[in-house]
């Protein structure tokens, strides 16, 4: 993704700000994927930025298949 096709996006958090307290809020993190594990109904996408990592979540089920197609880039 080109820097001009991020249009209004914003990063809200850097990965050392993720924490429990904000399960279920919409955060935004910029950074650059390190590592795409696929176990079958799920994948995890660890995102590094220049505070650390986070794990992201993606459940097969609850994502289109476009998203599928982009982490499979």
């Amino acid at each position: 993704m080109k820097l001009d096709e991020l249009g209004s996006w914003r990063r809200t958090h850097f990965t050392s700000e993720i924490k429990p307290e904000l399960d279920g809020s919409t955060v935004t993190v910029f950074g650059w994927v390190k590592e795409i594990r696929d176990l079958g109904g799920i994948k995890f996408i660890i995102l590094q930025d220049r505070e650390g990592t986070v794990q992201i979540t993606v459940p097969k089920k609850k994502v289109s298949e476009g998203v599928l197609e982009k982490i499979d880039m």
